[in-house]
């Protein structure tokens, strides 16, 4: 007779590897009031910021990228459009 082996999964918690920011609306005074001070970028060169835009607009894929630059250079933040 063979007996068939039945594996056991241990329970483990799940870590979250991607973090969601939260969007920005799509207008210049919210764009200019983003900061790379206000992120975490951890070991990331840049972060995508997503845009609040409805479904059947053509800016879907609009996001914004902010780089994280250097503490010599906290007070210029590069900014750029991006569409994926």
């Amino acid at each position: 007779m063979t007996e068939k082996l039945e594996p056991q999964l241990e329970p483990m918690e799940i870590k979250q590897t991607r973090t969601f920011l939260e969007p920005i609306r799509f207008r210049e005074d919210a764009i200019n009031r983003v900061k790379n001070t206000q992120y975490n970028f951890n070991n990331k060169g840049f972060l995508f910021i997503p845009f609040k835009v409805s479904n059947d607009s053509h800016q879907k894929g609009l996001k914004l990228k902010i780089f994280k630059g250097t503490t010599k250079d906290s007070k210029t933040n590069k900014k750029i459009f991006y569409m994926k």
